[in-house]
């Protein structure tokens, strides 16, 4: 989803083996929860972030760019998701939104006031086009104070309005030329719908104009007063826009605003009531599900906390989170189901720090993470699971994380931890089954480092042998560093506890492993149980555990048998 105009103008193991031991109680890990794990500097008054999931780079949009009087061009910082370096690149003046097609790699920044350091009132917007790979840029023009922009990544095209020349232009990502779509009463936020090729513009006059991406042909919507933000769900074809002052079109502070559900068929609409002045929202496609983030909750004099809306898509009833002070942005993570918005009072109009609400999709549940003051615009990695948060306070931007929680890494082909914790999990699921065996193939199997030792294919899902989970927790609580005693535990379904058996290794270098021998833990009954044991960590940035459970045969890091199951766990050491 586009990013759209904000409302302020402004993120020796083996050698100290200590004991081998089974356990039939399950391990439990240290409660996790998600923070800050990284501040990256960036530019000045950095507003809007825009990530790339495919190459994992992320860009931050710097309004001033590195002039603290905001009289030079602005920036983009490109932030390396794995290393965390960055460049900078420069774009035009006053640079207000930023859009990543992923197909192309190209970014896209919307200049208000395209090559004009003065921003005099007539001069022309600007479009800024980067290469990601060789961060080449070009310029396109476009209408007068273009504050907004979304892309269609099947068609190549881009389109953004142009607030003060009433129009929208459209274009061409293949040649960057332009076509304008005129007589738009003054549009200001813009979303596409790929698979319909629709695309829909909040306008000012309380409208939305909907173009035929094909003919850019319009069609016109009455919505409610001053329409904001606009998304789409493009599995059920339903079209969401935030009015912040509700059907009241004096605007009384009072006043509660809605949102307009209109059917992307047959263009007609439903109205839901939400909170007190809702600028922004976001759709969980998967969960049918919409969040508003009403930016005074439910407190005219918008003091106190601002709230989410959860609105059902199929039934349209809504629900009702608190959140913190401010709320700015609300982005969805469809992949863990969570839903985040940056508060830029964070708990309190005067508390100073901004933090980031973090609601679980399934419960509604909260947690806060504080990310520093004034947080802006952010945007979501669902590959890796960060988020990534422009702070205006401190010119940074601030990098949530899962410590401790696995994901599976498509170079190693294994489930990984690259963030240094007290614990590390592969979690209920990445390692859960064996190869293709039936009833229970295993995702991305083998997970051996580099699919270095292939899975025994024979038997059926927990009925015959295999490793299903894998997780290691420091002894002290403390992070892993050289030196940490660690305890590793294995989950395995055991068939035949006298023929089973699980070979643990450890390797300090999990891109190139040497495996040495933790030692044979053996199961005393059937079905599902853990085995664990504990080592002693030596030096090496990336290292890896390694489970080898057979039946029969003899220890090996990488058994033959049918029946049997190797799965790897690399996890980061400070």
């Amino acid at each position: 989803m586009a990013k759209q105009k904000s409302f302020a103008d402004r993120g020796a193991i083996c050698r100290t083996l200590l004991f081998l031991a089974f356990s039939f109680a399950i391990t439990s890990l240290p409660a996790l929860a998600q923070k800050v794990i990284a501040k990256i500097p960036v530019g000045m008054d950095a507003g809007h972030a825009a990530v790339n999931s495919v190459t994992n780079k992320t860009y931050v949009l710097n309004t001033c760019g590195n002039d603290p009087t905001c009289a030079s061009n602005g920036t983009v910082t490109v932030v390396d998701g794995v290393t965390f370096s960055t460049q900078t690149v420069a774009v035009g003046y006053y640079p207000y939104a930023i859009a990543v097609n992923a197909v192309t790699n190209k970014i896209y920044v919307v200049n208000n006031c395209g090559n004009d350091p003065l921003c005099n009132a007539g001069s022309n917007g600007t479009v800024t086009v980067i290469d990601g790979v060789t961060l080449f840029v070009q310029s396109v023009t476009v209408g007068i104070r273009p504050d907004a922009l979304a892309i269609d990544s099947v068609t190549n095209k881009i389109y953004v309005p142009d607030n003060n020349s009433a129009n929208i232009t459209v274009i061409d990502g293949a040649t960057l030329t332009t076509q304008t779509v005129a007589d738009i009463n003054r549009p200001f936020a813009i979303t596409v719908n790929p698979v319909t090729n629709k695309i829909y513009a909040t306008n000012g006059n309380g409208t939305v104009t909907v173009i035929d991406g094909v003919t850019l042909s319009t069609q016109t919507i009455a919505v409610g007063s001053l329409p904001y933000f606009v998304a789409v769900n493009t599995v059920t074809n339903k079209v969401y826009v935030a009015n912040l002052c509700g059907n009241d079109p004096l605007c009384n502070a009072s006043s509660n605003g809605t949102v307009t559900v209109i059917d992307g068929v047959t263009l007609s609409t439903q109205t839901v009531t939400v909170g007190l002045q809702p600028f922004v929202l976001a759709v969980n496609s998967v969960t049918n599900k919409t969040y508003v983030a009403n930016s005074c909750g439910s407190d005219s004099s918008c003091h106190g906390n601002g709230t989410v809306t959860v609105i059902d898509g199929v039934t349209l009833s809504t629900q009702t989170v608190t959140v913190g002070s401010g709320p700015l942005d609300v982005q969805v993570d469809p992949v863990t189901n969570k839903t985040y918005t940056s508060n830029v009072y964070g708990s309190c109009r005067t508390c100073g720090n901004g933090t980031v609400t973090v609601i679980d999709g399934d419960t509604l549940s909260t947690s806060q993470v504080v990310v520093g003051t004034a947080p802006q615009h952010m945007a979501v990695n669902s590959l890796t699971d960060r988020i990534y948060v422009p702070i205006v306070g401190d010119n940074t931007v601030s990098v949530i994380a899962w410590p401790g929680v696995a994901r599976y890494d498509s170079s190693l082909k294994v489930p990984l931890c690259s963030l240094v914790f007290r614990s590390c999990d592969s979690g209920p699921s990445l390692l859960l089954g064996r190869d293709s065996m039936s009833g229970g193939a295993e995702p991305n199997e083998p997970n051996t480092i580099h699919n270095s030792c292939a899975d025994g294919t024979a038997g059926t899902f927990h009925a015959d042998e295999s490793n299903d989970r894998l997780s290691l927790a420091t002894t002290n609580g403390l992070d892993m560093t050289q030196g940490s005693i660690v305890r590793v535990t294995a989950t395995v379904w055991v068939a035949d506890p006298a023929q089973d058996a699980l070979d643990l290794y450890y390797a300090t270098d999990a891109i190139n492993p040497a495996w040495t021998l933790v030692g044979t833990l053996v199961p005393q009954t059937s079905g599902s149980q853990t085995l664990t044991t504990l080592l002693r960590l030596r030096p090496g940035p990336l290292q890896a555990v390694r489970a080898n459970f057979r039946k029969g045969g003899t220890r090996s890091s990488c058994s033959p048998g049918q029946y049997d199951d190797h799965d790897d766990l690399a996890f980061a050491v400070r």
